[in-house]
């Protein structure tokens, strides 16, 4: 409906509705901070949270905004470190009503990679090998299931979750010497190194905005 939610590093979210009102909805006691907050298409407010449980452990949480505008948790798990933690920068819900988040380990776990974690409503988590190990990000849901997002190195990729089989698209269009001009002849560049943003559109389309040579990309959902 047009409404803003924003994130400041603070105990709270604010709200700002289309009209300029503002108001503030509290996040739960002892949280420390918040990872990823993203919206679905079917109006889902989803965020992952961390909680301080007071006993020197801390509670991965993934929590939602209920249709009363208050933030109501659905899935949370002590961490434990490492493989156990659903922790991540970006997460989306599918369809099914699965939360999908790209995650990645703490500080003293680096010797295990990111991954993307399914996390269904019966709080059953799948975990998925990203192709490149790096951080998913801006993931998407697409109408036929399927979850894209992109990493910090410049990758593109679709997983197909009934198959577990991941497409890539790690060079999308090679750019261009009159784009990038004399010094870059023969570079192909990682588009997704470059990409602030990617959105997906009602009939599960990608544009990718391409910063680094000012053009924007688009996946069609038939992956043309």
């Amino acid at each position: 409906d047009g409404t803003v939610y924003h994130y400041g590093r603070e105990d709270h979210i604010n709200k700002i509705t289309p009209d300029g009102t503002a108001s503030q909805i509290a996040l739960p006691a002892g949280t420390v901070w918040l990872s990823a907050l993203n919206s679905t298409p079917d109006g889902h407010i989803l965020m992952n949270i961390a909680v301080d449980n007071g006993d020197d452990t801390y509670s991965n949480t993934l929590a939602r905004i209920n249709q009363a505008g208050e933030i109501e948790t659905y899935y949370s798990h002590v961490q434990v470190g490492g493989e156990d933690a659903i922790v991540g920068y970006s997460m989306t819900m599918d369809e099914d009503g699965n939360t999908w988040v790209g995650t990645y380990p703490d500080v003293e776990h680096a010797d295990i990679l990111p991954l993307l974690t399914k996390i269904s409503p019966s709080g059953v988590v799948t975990r998925y090998d990203n192709p490149d190990g790096k951080i998913a990000i801006n993931l998407m849901a697409a109408p036929n299931g399927e979850i894209w997002y992109k990493t910090f190195d410049g990758l593109f990729a679709k997983l197909n979750p009934s198959t577990g089989v991941t497409k890539s698209y790690k060079l999308l269009t090679p750019a261009s010497e009159e784009l990038l001009g004399s010094d870059a002849a023969g570079f192909n560049a990682n588009i997704g190194y470059y990409t602030p943003n990617a959105i997906m559109d009602s009939t599960g389309n990608i544009w990718i905005s391409d910063s680094f040579v000012n053009r924007i990309l688009k996946i069609s959902a038939n992956n043309t």
